[in-house]
């Protein structure tokens, strides 16, 4: 007995070690899959929240690069017309269309420089250039006014309307737009002035300003001291920035993220500092406190303490500009995480220790579901960033910019990705590349237009080009040559066109009238037509005078086999390649006569050189000039008369409106066919009821006629 308590006594204590040895390996599974756990929440959530920073980063500057596209377009207009009217700048803004496409902006306008000394004359020059018509602008009268250096005036503002406190203005006074002003011209590159405040209507408002540097001549000089020198004055845009950045970061990330933005550029000599004078956007005034209340505007929110916050520091740099973007993270962005799952891990291991295995497969489905978020936000991105990618490419034409005489290309616009079908880099990286896509018969007419674009300084030239599909489409150019400084030096700056659709319209209207005409001298030969084949033969003859290929009739007869009756045009022998399949009585589905035949409909060919219905006849059809066809069933109700087909010279040269058309002729060809086959059957009965009272009346044999 005593023996068997120690043995128990024993394997208690066994069990009770063993116990304790599962719970200890328990704690440590729980202790370690714990420890997993925060890494990994802490890797996710530095992991969406640089994602998150990063897109912010993108949106703010792919937004603002679509601002400066706006810059380019205007600063093509300075250079085209250095002297661009009032009217004509305000048409140009109009037609950019600004208000729909970037939302935010709130005035366009170009400033010009003009020395202290010079303001009286500028401003009387200014009068004279708006007597009659002052076109909503206040009077010239340049504010404020300071004789110590040169003014930076505001001579263009569009719209006007809700700018007119803008217009004359000395933006060399205000010491973020002298900077950016003074930075555009000596650099060469647009710049960004920082938040200012613009004098609007009804209220002032906070914006930030883009400047272009315009210099005489229109090429950027090489060196500072010419730049200076001829430096012209500047285009701008002013951006409402509250509204721009609400609209690019969203409801999503200004919930999750605080934002502020600051201008890190030179100003008077002494660098910015991170302070309220410089910021550019504090999105604090979007947010709630952590109490839920919404901000005032003001720039102390941080929403998380700053040890605490995940925080990032991003540069941009616009044009010759440099911002300092400081991201942080929110309470809302805080929550998202999953700070709950170590502790029930743990608690889950402290209460038994095969929970590993569901602690484990929660950890997957964690990764898993991490990994799902992570493809969506990268969706979205990519989604956006094609949003913004048609933005930027929304304005139609195409800005091209040569240097001359070499025709090297020095810019094209996005709108040429759009309309070749060819990424920008494609054109960068091949020189020759604008010509290469141009349609070979095209390409004499603009080889000529560089050669004596020195002496005409302008020429307008319609050509085709072949994008990568196989598609044509027609481009209008509008080239202008511009000189340089020195001899010898100079460039073409054209703007492109997509006409396609005017062009095709063009030809459809051709078209149609030319099926009208041949409509119109057919209904003269069905009326004067005394049989079929006569009718037939002058039918195709119209057809072919009114600018088809070819035209050809045939009869159906009781057999099922075609007999041609009529032919028309520079055939060269064709109907004898088909011979052999309308004896035979064509009545494949596969060809477009068979198919016209047994549909009952017409049929249409638009491309013979790959429509495979035209397989067996193919080669000869092109070697005698046939691009396209229609072949036109003439039937009533009770039979199928015959069959019309129509030849043409070019692609797509039937389109739905002159295919009703030609099916309006065929059906009067029908009908006149028939009216001369009753007429033709009733001569015939005449013919043989004559015979019949002929023989009654030379019998010598009584007659009776009985009608029972």
């Amino acid at each position: 007995m005593d023996v068997q308590m120690e043995l128990a006594k024993d394997h208690g204590k066994r069990n009770k070690w063993l116990a304790c040895l599962f719970l200890l390996i328990g704690f440590c599974a729980t202790g370690i899959a714990t420890w997993r756990e925060k890494i990994q929440i802490d890797d996710e959530r530095s992991s969406q929240f640089n994602l998150r920073a990063d897109e912010a980063r993108h949106g703010i500057e792919q937004q603002v690069n679509a601002y400066a596209d706006v810059l380019w377009g205007l600063r093509a207009q300075f250079v085209t017309q250095p002297e661009l009217s009032r009217p004509a700048y305000r048409q140009a803004i109009e037609s950019l269309n600004l208000e729909q496409r970037l939302p935010g902006i709130q005035a366009a306008g170009f400033t010009r420089t003009v020395a202290s000394q010079a303001l009286p004359q500028f401003e009387a020059a200014m009068l004279r250039d708006m007597a009659g018509n002052d076109a909503g602008y206040p009077p010239p009268a340049v504010s404020p006014v300071v004789e110590s250096r040169d003014a930076f005036i505001v001579q263009y503002l569009e719209p006007i309307s809700k700018n007119r406190g803008g217009a004359w203005f000395d933006q060399s006074t205000d010491p973020k737009m002298d900077a950016a002003i003074r930075q555009a011209r000596d650099t060469g590159l647009w710049t960004t002035s920082g938040r200012v405040s613009l004098t609007t209507e009804p209220d002032n408002m906070k914006a930030i300003i883009l400047f272009m540097p315009i210099y005489r001549g229109g090429a950027i000089p090489a060196l500072l001291e010419e730049r200076r020198e001829k430096f012209a004055g500047a285009v701008f845009v002013a951006i409402r920035v509250d509204e721009m950045m609400r609209r690019v970061l969203g409801a999503g990330l200004l919930d999750e993220l605080h934002i502020d933005i600051h201008q890190m550029d030179m100003v008077s000599g002494a660098p910015y500092q991170l302070d309220d004078n410089n910021f550019i956007f504090d999105s604090g005034k979007y947010q709630a406190d952590s109490a839920g209340n919404a901000a005032d505007g003001g720039r102390a929110d941080r929403a998380i303490p700053a040890a605490a916050a995940l925080q990032r520091t991003l540069m941009l740099n616009p044009g010759a500009s440099s911002w300092q973007l400081n991201v942080s993270a929110r309470p809302a962005f805080m929550r998202h995480s999953r700070d709950w799952l170590p502790a029930l891990v743990a608690f889950a291991g402290i209460v038994a220790s095969m929970m590993v295995f569901f602690v484990a497969r929660m950890l997957d489905l964690a990764r898993r579901a991490s990994d799902a978020r992570t493809r969506a936000a990268e969706s979205s991105l990519r989604e956006k960033e094609q949003q913004l990618a048609e933005i930027t490419a929304s304005i139609d034409e195409i800005l091209w910019r040569f240097s001359f005489p070499d025709g090297k290309l020095v810019y094209v616009s996005r709108a040429v990705e759009r309309v070749y079908g060819r990424s920008r880099e494609d054109f960068y990286a091949n020189p020759h590349l604008w010509l290469q896509c141009m349609h070979a018969a095209d390409r004499g007419d603009m080889l000529a237009l560089t050669e004596n674009i020195a002496e005409t300084r302008h020429k307008t030239l319609q050509y085709r080009i072949t994008r990568p599909d196989g598609e044509v489409r027609w481009i209008c150019l509008e080239a202008y040559f511009i000189a340089g400084a020195t001899p010898g030096e100079a460039r073409v700056d054209a703007i492109g066109t997509d006409v396609t659709q005017q062009h095709r319209l063009k030809e459809s209207l051709r078209r149609s009238n030319l099926a009208l005409r041949a409509i119109h001298d057919c209904e003269t030969v069905i009326r004067n037509a005394d049989n079929e084949h006569a009718m037939l033969q002058g039918i195709c003859d119209v057809v072919v005078t009114a600018g088809y290929r070819m035209a050809w009739a045939g009869i159906v007869n009781g057999s099922g086999s075609i007999v041609p009756a009529g032919i028309a045009g520079e055939h060269q022998g064709y109907l004898a390649c088909i011979q052999d399949s309308l004896a035979a009585g064509e009545r494949d589905t596969l060809s477009t006569i068979g198919a016209a035949l047994s549909a009952r409909q017409p049929i249409v060919a638009n491309r013979l050189g790959s429509d495979p219905r035209l397989a067996r006849w193919r080669m000869e059809a092109l070697r005698r000039g046939f691009v396209s066809k229609i072949a036109l069933p003439l039937f009533n109700d009770r039979e199928t008369i015959g069959i019309f087909n129509v030849y043409a010279i070019e692609q797509d040269a039937f389109d739905n409106e002159e295919v009703e058309l030609l099916m309006g002729l065929a059906h009067g060809v029908t009908v006149a066919v028939q009216s001369l086959r009753h007429r033709s059957g009733c001569q015939k009965a005449e013919a043989a009821l004559h015979l019949h009272h002929r023989a009654i009346e030379a019998s010598h044999n009584g007659v009776v006629i009985l009608q029972c």
